[in-house]
């Protein structure tokens, strides 16, 4: 595949971990599932269908940071203040 193809790809890859995984930032997805692939092509040599395979991987990516910014999300803990009690405003 030539560079222009790979470009193409890249556009597809980060429009469907857009469409699929809101909230996320789908170029960081996009790269991480370029990362996977790239591993797996060192792990098993060629591979069929590779930009299907950096889609998926993009998407598996995309899901696992949504659930890292839900976690991270849920051990913040804010302080209470005066404003979060019942009948403050009185």
């Amino acid at each position: 595949m030539d560079t222009v193809s790979w470009a193409a790809h890249r556009r597809a890859v980060v429009h469907t971990v857009k469409r699929r995984v809101p909230f996320v930032d789908p170029e960081a997805a996009a790269s991480r599932g370029l990362a996977t692939l790239c591993a797996r092509i060192v792990a098993d040599g060629a591979v069929d269908r590779p930009a299907d395979i950096w889609c998926e991987a993009a998407v598996d990516a995309a899901f696992a940071m949504l659930r890292e910014m839900i976690l991270a999300a849920s051990r913040q803990v804010r302080p209470a203040t005066a404003d979060d009690m019942p009948g403050a405003d009185a």
